[in-house]
C-alpha cells in the first residue's frame, strides 16, 4: 500500500473555504483516486488532476481516505 497527500486541494469541501488537505492509503494512485470518487461522488475537485505532494509506502490493511478541510478566517 501507499499513502498519498495533497496538502492543498481546490473545491475539496463545500465549505466557504473549500481548499483543504487529504490524504489516501491505496494500492496505487489510480487505486486512490478510484477510492475518492467512490467516498466522495459528488466532489470533483483539484485531487482528480493534481499529483500528490507526497506518496511513500506504509504497512496498512486497507484503503482509508482522510480529509482536512481549510479552516480559513472563519
Amino acid at each position: 500500500m501507499k499513502l498519498f497527500i495533497w496538502k492543498r486541494v481546490s473545491e475539496l469541501t463545500a465549505n466557504y473555504h473549500d481548499s483543504g488537505g487529504c490524504a489516501i492509503v491505496a494500492e496505487s494512485l489510480e487505486a486512490a483516486r478510484e477510492l475518492f470518487r467512490k467516498e466522495e461522488p459528488e466532489l470533483n475537485c483539484g485531487l482528480l488532476r493534481q499529483e500528490p505532494d507526497f506518496e511513500s509506502e506504509v504497512s496498512a490493511a486497507e484503503p482509508r481516505l482522510f480529509i482536512f478541510p481549510d479552516a480559513g478566517c472563519c
